[in-house]
């Protein structure tokens, strides 16, 4: 069959153009072979190549790409047929979250389709894809799925899709993972230089980089990381990036050199934006710029953010997302002033402006912003039903994450008014955080969790909930110090003194863990925390009567809330060393735990949970495939000391350790003939039927 009739060559040439964004061209030639190009398969690679065309230029229906997938499996073409189905599956994509779980599904064909056809270079982009709507639906397989890529590519031996992957995987870590994303990004530069890369992937980079190195606190190398691509602009004469280096600096000048330098950036970043025309980035970095004066001048940034709305408005762009972002940033403003008022106007016109551009997520991140106004107003009738409005938004996105935020913030919205409200808003908040993979919003929820269920123990509603919130406490700690989080270990210790504070058997409990939390908080430089830790580690002290170290604990707890510029905190500390002094002849100990959560004192509960009977194990030669493998780990988990463990319930509270869970791994590794598991296996699959799942998928042993 010739070039001309297989469509191949006509292909290669709408390639080139589709490259080069010379689309009319494209479009050009495409028209005229349509008239010529009747025969199979070249009339479906003419179909394939318009569609992959529309979606370049940001258009297409869906019908092509669905009608070509069909053609191309008629004709047992499934390499074709795969590329196909990646334009179904970017169509899907460029819907955002509503079409990502579509995306999943025809990136997932596609990857079968490359795999039959042997088309190795096609298999990496299907995965990529893949990863990029996993990413978009917050699946920690997405991590997963962007390695295998990688692989896939380097066995090819392609180092600009190489590139092009650890580019991606540089955009997705910088904030969670700034270290890995340094790494991804200046491996990426460097194999991008080795093809004379253009400027503009070079700048694409730079702005990761600096924006990796400013979560590493490492400002010097991130202004540095700029500054090479921003010479380049120049000596280009490229205004365009020029712009984006210099905007990419403004916080880097910032912590730095100050906000002078920083302003001066901005400035400079505005003007070159100004010049050519590029409303949107103009908008951006005023708000960048009033980001920055936030924190150090009120009417600076009052003055900057009133500036972008009238940038929205001069430039017509009431109903577009940039109007939206430059009120919500003048309300955040405005809430900082308390001038609540002013603010809650300004966030219902960011609102409607993000409700006009179809920004469903804005809307619901404007939500939350509204919300917290109400708190800060006190309205808590006002806060909860926005609160929940947000929520349901995400849940339509499937924005597990987003939807864990909303329910945090409904639980701190009813933690005084509705104890077990909020319990039950926290527990659903850490099961979403640990569907997602997020340890550290997992280990934030299950605080939140054990303060929830203190508050209503010391409310009196319900005593029996002290036990969830000694084990929400110690699972939050048992995570912290897996992940070798000490600012999040630091407040785990605190959680836990603050529920062992209540009763008397555990008040020595209490003064260690508050011990602990404080040298942490020390280290952090956290002069909030460590007031709170040694104004619990006085309770503990005064219950235990030690009362002249708990009144040092009081008086360095009041300080440090000074320092800190919590004057009330202060106040309240003050005020209980002024009580102790006058009532030193007192038979009756002052009810202290009352200024923390208002809790009642040493409530009269036995905090020892009954022992449990053991479980007799099945005869395992009567069993095969998962149930045998339920069975042994059930039979590992009694051995490490935790009994009558249900198949799905979570094994931390069940009553596993942080170092139960080593010895499991290494228990596993014996019994199952040195398998090699991950050492993150007991928090990433925290039950038994889950870890015989993850066996399923990665080993043999549980087929039956």
């Amino acid at each position: 069959m010739d070039g001309a009739a297989d469509g191949s060559a006509l292909r290669l040439l709408l390639h080139c153009y589709r490259c080069q964004a010379m689309y009319k061209w494209a479009g050009n030639v495409a028209e005229d072979a349509e008239k010529t190009l009747c025969e199979e398969p070249g009339a479906s690679k003419l179909l394939l190549s318009r569609a992959e065309l529309q979606l370049a230029q940001g258009g297409g229906s869906a019908a092509e790409p669905a009608e070509a997938q069909r053609r191309f499996r008629k004709l047992d073409l499934p390499g074709y047929e795969g590329l196909a189905l990646l334009v179904r599956a970017r169509q899907e994509l460029a819907q955002g979250v509503l079409g990502a779980p579509a995306a999943v599904e025809w990136a997932s064909d596609a990857v079968e389709a490359f795999q039959v056809d042997g088309h190795s270079h096609g298999l990496g982009r299907a995965l990529l894809l893949l990863a990029e709507a996993q990413w978009a639906l917050q699946d920690p397989k997405a991590d997963h799925t962007v390695a295998k890529a990688l692989e896939v590519f380097k066995w090819c031996g392609d180092e600009r899709w190489q590139a092009h992957t650890l580019q991606q995987m540089a955009v997705w870590s910088w904030k969670d993972l700034p270290h890995l994303a340094v790494q991804h990004a200046e491996a990426a530069l460097f194999l991008w230089k080795k093809h004379s890369c253009s400027l503009l992937r070079e700048a694409q980079l730079a702005e990761v980089l600096c924006a990796a190195y400013l979560r590493l606190q490492e400002p010097e190398v991130a202004l540095r990381s700029v500054r090479s691509c921003l010479n380049r602009a120049r000596e280009a004469g490229d205004r365009n990036i020029e712009g984006h280096m210099m905007y990419a600096a403004i916080s880097a000048n910032q912590a730095l050199q100050g906000l002078e330098a920083a302003c001066q950036a901005a400035d400079t970043a505005a003007m070159i934006f100004q010049d050519v025309g590029n409303r949107n980035m103009e908008l951006a970095v005023l708000l960048a710029k009033c980001e920055a004066q936030l924190g150090s001048s009120a009417k600076d940034a009052l003055d900057t953010a009133k500036q972008a709305v009238a940038l929205v408005q001069e430039a017509g762009m009431e109903k577009e997302e940039a109007a939206g972002l430059a009120w919500a940033q003048l309300a955040a403003v405005q809430t900082a002033q308390e001038e609540f008022n002013a603010a809650r106007k300004g966030m219902q016109a960011a609102i409607e402006a993000f409700q006009s551009a179809g920004q469903r997520s804005r809307v619901a991140r404007a939500k939350m912003q509204q919300a917290e106004i109400f708190v800060r107003m006190k309205d808590m009738t006002l806060a909860g039903p926005v609160i929940l409005e947000a929520r349901r938004i995400y849940q339509d996105l499937g924005d597990l994450k987003g939807e864990a935020s909303a329910l945090m913030m409904l639980s701190r919205v009813q933690l005084a008014r509705d104890p077990k409200k909020a319990m039950r808003a926290a527990e659903w908040a850490s099961e979403l955080y640990r569907q997602t993979g997020d340890q550290v919003s997992w280990a934030d929820a299950l605080i939140l969790l054990s303060q929830a269920a203190l508050a209503g123990v010391s409310q009196g509603h319900f005593a029996p909930e002290l036990l969830p919130a000694l084990q929400a406490a110690q699972d939050a700690l048992a995570i912290a110090k897996h992940l070798e989080e000490h600012l999040l270990a630091a407040y785990a210790h605190l959680a836990l003194a603050r529920v062992q504070v209540v009763a008397r058997p555990l008040l020595k409990e209490a003064w260690q863990n508050s011990v602990q939390a404080c040298e942490l908080f020390s280290l952090a430089s956290s002069a909030s925390g460590l007031g709170c830790g040694l104004e619990v580690q006085a309770i503990a002290l005064h219950h235990l009567e030690y009362k002249r170290e708990a009144a040092e604990a009081w008086q360095k707890a009041k300080e440090a809330y000074r320092q800190a510029g919590d004057q009330e905190s202060a106040a309240r500390c003050d005020q209980t060393l002024h009580e102790m002094g006058a009532s030193k002849a007192a038979t009756q100990a002052p009810a202290p735990e009352e200024q923390l959560m208002q809790l009642e004192p040493l409530m009269p509960l036995a905090l020892k949970e009954p022992k449990r009977e053991r479980k007799e194990i099945q005869d395992l030669s009567l069993l095969h495939g998962e149930d045998l493998v339920m069975a042994q780990l059930t039979k590992i988990m009694q051995d490490l000391g935790v009994d009558d463990i249900e198949m799905d319930e979570g094994l931390m509270s069940a009553g596993m350790t942080s170092r139960a869970a080593v010895q499991l791994r290494s228990e596993m590794e014996q019994t199952f003939g040195n398998l090699r598991i991950p050492g993150t296996l007991a928090f990433d699959h925290p039950s038994i039927r889950s870890i015989a799942g993850w066996m399923a998928e990665n080993t043999d042993l549980v087929a039956g």
